[in-house]
């Protein structure tokens, strides 16, 4: 019954690169069910280049506002508008355990979605699976009706453009395939550990030969997850390991 939608996003990268799949899994929904609906993405600012080819193809609104304020911003364009039924999903870290709250004329809250719809939606299921299934049972979607969805980035219209300044920038070997490994993460409940990177990187090193495995991790010793020694240390021997030092702020 509801005319419009907002999805409020996180303003973690790796957050937002999960949550695409639930932006086409609305879309996919509403046309299933041949509802016009009004979809509005609010969004940090970092993150709009992530999610706005997507958005654009699915023909979404976007509204920037700050991270842990988009339900605030959601709240108050609704009241401004007057509108009813509307429909507010927060996917962003709180408790870890969603709250419904009822909203004026008949409209719904749901917030602190994003740590339910990665961490008990394991379940032996594969990616796209664990993706749908939570989908479904969000929405209450019956079995015959759910829809397969999988997380989705975009490249932007520049993306050529992009990959030259990268490629001067760390000096990308064009002529080898290229691995990408970030090993920061915000919580270190987050990281996967380096001895298992390590193994993982070795496999592919034997499967792949011709490959550059180029490592970024953050060389700030107040907020980086290790030290450049441990890291050399651990991936040393590995053929094709760069280390590479950025600013991982998880921002764009």
């Amino acid at each position: 019954r509801s005319p419009h939608v907002y999805l409020a996003l996180s303003g973690a990268i790796g957050d937002v690169a999960i949550d695409s799949a639930y932006l086409e899994g609305i879309r996919q929904y509403a046309e299933r069910l041949g509802q016009e609906k009004k979809i509005t993405l609010i969004a940090p600012p970092n993150i709009v280049p992530l999610v706005e080819p997507l958005s654009k193809k699915l023909g979404y609104e976007i509204i920037t506002e700050g991270r842990y304020s988009g339900t605030e911003r959601a709240r108050s364009l609704i009241e401004e508008q007057g509108e009813e039924n509307a429909l507010v999903f927060e996917f962003e870290h709180h408790s870890g355990r969603p709250v419904v709250e009822l909203l004026p004329r008949g409209g719904l809250l749901v917030s602190d979605l994003f740590a339910s719809s990665v961490g008990l939606y394991d379940n032996g299921r594969s990616g796209s699976e664990r993706f749908s299934a939570f989908f479904s049972d969000l929405l209450t979607i019956p079995e015959d009706q759910k829809v397969m969805i999988k997380p989705r980035i975009d490249l932007p219209e520049n993306s050529d453009q992009v990959f030259e300044e990268l490629k001067q920038r760390y000096n990308i070997a064009t002529d080898k395939k290229q691995v990408a490994l970030i090993v920061e993460a915000s919580h270190r409940m987050k990281r996967y550990s380096l001895a298992n990177w390590k193994t993982i990187l070795e496999s592919m090193a034997r499967e792949e030969p011709d490959t550059e495995f180029n490592i970024l991790y953050n060389p700030s010793p107040e907020t980086r997850s290790y030290p450049e020694e441990e890291l050399r240390n651990t991936f040393s021997g590995i053929p094709g390991v760069r280390l590479v030092a950025t600013n991982l702020t998880e921002s764009m």
